[in-house]
């Protein structure tokens, strides 16, 4: 009975494992390309899938096994693991070259990072992986700097956001920081952006939803992120000082 569901769950798996493959080769053949780790998770339960054949594991195993590799394929995409994501990465590449054999290959989406292109799509992703280990790490620096300056935790935290903005659509700031833009200057004037998105919604602080203390705190984040962009040469000094008024104008503060 038990070796009956056992095998259940393996059948299961290897319909999803499939599953996954077609859908890449689908998504390739459409021309809209697919996310690398979703890739990466293919390559995960292909491989889970034939250990489980081979070896005379008990498949019951693959209930846990499964979900971890399905949520941990992200992990090593975006932000990665210095050695063992580009290994991952390399076998992901031969994986998916075998897997979309016969399948004609439009050019690729700039929007996503993409296994369907002529182009090798390893040297592609292992660029935009220093890049985005680039912006982590800055991001990181950035927000302890702002808890050094004594600005609130909550407010801090918008660095997560502009990190969930850059993963939204990395390929474009990528774009921008390989043409030249220091990851700083790009870090740094979407915190500004994110700052005054927030603020610029004046039913959210009459409504009493922004306090005045994390308003103060967000104005201070504006002002130094600004104060930054100057130093580092992105804007001038005036500039910068007629921003903060600007943006002070338009609370009417």
């Amino acid at each position: 009975m038990w070796e009956i569901i056992e095998w259940i769950i393996w059948i299961i798996l290897a319909y999803c494992s499939f599953s996954f493959v077609f859908g890449c080769r689908l998504l390739t053949k459409e021309g809209r390309g697919f996310h690398l780790a979703t890739g990466v998770q293919a390559l995960f339960f292909f491989i889970i899938t034939i250990l489980f054949l081979a070896f005379d594991w008990s498949k019951f195993h693959i209930l846990w096994i499964t979900p971890v590799c399905f949520f941990w394929a992200r992990d090593i995409v975006f932000p990665g693991f210095p050695i063992f994501t580009p290994v991952v990465l390399f076998f992901t590449k031969i994986f998916l070259n075998i897997a979309l054999i016969g399948v004609k290959r439009p050019k690729t989406n700039q929007q996503e990072i993409n296994f369907t292109s002529q182009e090798d799509p390893t040297l592609k992703v292992m660029e935009n992986q220093k890049e985005i280990e680039k912006v982590i790490k800055v991001l990181e620096r950035i927000n302890q700097d702002f808890l050094s300056q004594g600005i609130i935790e909550s407010v801090c935290s918008i660095t997560d956001g502009v990190k969930k903005l850059i993963f939204k659509d990395c390929g474009r700031y990528i774009s921008i920081i390989q043409e030249g833009k220091s990851v700083e200057v790009v870090v740094y004037s979407e915190i500004v952006n994110l700052s005054c998105d927030m603020l610029e919604k004046k039913s959210t602080i009459e409504e009493g939803r922004l306090t005045e203390e994390y308003v103060q705190n967000l104005l201070r984040v504006i002002d130094l992120s600004l104060d930054k962009l100057a130093e580092l040469g992105d804007i001038d000094a005036k500039k910068a000082e007629d921003q903060k008024i600007i943006i002070r104008n338009n609370l009417g503060r």
